[in-house]
């Protein structure tokens, strides 16, 4: 089953043909797994007065990360396609006093497509955020925060116990060290190179 589809039209930015965008979440694409529904993307063709749709056979991930999932879109108000979508958490979080929560909306993202390939990129509202530039001394995990770096192949970022590094062209985590013990998850990712 495809959970929230979603068809739209954007303009290419490079090229400036017209391209329209399937965006769903089908269910059971990684059998076995209690994460096994994961957002999906593709740039399709459409005929709107026939509702005829050709998918190709590959899809691609909206985010390699795989806990992104039912993503939704909306215009802004300068035109801009945003999708808004849940990010999935293994295990709720508890604090003494507080009611537990689990899961959490992600940070707005503007779809657009250059050359054949989809790209979300954090909304530039909220990109305004994360305009002052801080050591990794002064890095507050408990706050919300923005990192830049350039990765190099075999080099390692590791934030909180969250690995991540290049390798032959993709990139990869390991998020092992801070979800211990819930092998049925996905804890090692990789990005298409």
């Amino acid at each position: 089953m495809w959970e929230c589809p979603d068809i739209f039209n954007l303009t290419d930015r490079i090229s400036g043909e017209q391209r329209n965008v399937l965006l769903m979440s089908p269910e059971g694409i990684q059998p076995g797994l209690l994460y096994h529904s994961h957002a999906m993307c593709s740039l399709v063709s459409f005929q709107e007065e026939s509702c005829d749709i050709v998918i190709p056979d590959q899809l691609h991930m909206v985010d390699y990360g795989q806990d992104l999932y039912a993503p939704q879109t909306n215009l802004d108000e300068a035109g801009r396609r945003v999708m808004v979508a849940w990010m999935r958490m293994p295990e709720p979080v508890e604090k003494p006093g507080e009611e537990s929560w689990i899961g959490m909306m992600v940070l707005p993202r503007v779809i657009e497509v250059e050359q054949e390939h989809i790209y979300f990129r954090v909304h530039p509202e909220v990109q305004q955020y994360f305009q002052r530039n801080i050591s990794l001394e002064q890095l507050d995990y408990a706050q919300p925060f923005q990192l830049q770096t350039t990765l190099h192949e075999h080099h390692v970022l590791d934030i909180g116990g969250y690995r991540i590094w290049l390798k032959d062209g993709r990139l990869r985590t390991d998020r092992s060290d801070v979800f211990r013990g819930l092998e049925q998850y996905n804890l090692h990712f990789q990005t298409p190179e």
